[in-house]
């Protein structure tokens, strides 16, 4: 019988580590490939565009009317009264001056939260 000291490692212990070390780190490598391989690198491609629009206008101009129309009153989406309101447009409480649906110039479309009091669908 071969006895052995306390803390001490036996060759089977220390093959056991072994093992399970190398299988851990086989493991982190198999995922690391895996993983690269699955990502893809290159910007994929899409064909052209059924529809577009990139908002490109002077600041402060509406949007395309050809494109886009303003929904105004109790709408059926969320039965909230609102009312999306172009520059120089002064239907359903919209100010001409502060108009909250409009290009920014920079191709961007804004749609601005404005408290109207006192509107009815």
């Amino acid at each position: 019988m071969v006895s052995k000291n306390v803390g001490e490692e036996s060759d089977v212990d220390q093959w056991m580590k072994e093992v399970l070390c190398s299988r851990s780190a086989a493991r982190v490598y198999l995922f690391t490939i895996c993983l690269m391989f699955s990502i893809p690198t290159a910007a994929q491609t899409w064909g052209q565009p059924v529809w577009s629009d990139d908002f490109s206008g002077p600041v402060g101009t509406p949007i395309d009317s050809t494109k886009w129309t303003y929904d105004t009153g109790i709408l059926n989406a969320n039965k909230e009264v609102e009312y999306y309101c172009a520059p120089s447009t002064s239907r359903g409480g919209c100010n001409t001056t502060n108009p909250n649906a409009y290009l920014d110039g920079n191709g961007h479309l804004i749609l601005q939260a404005i408290r109207l009091t006192g509107l009815q669908g």
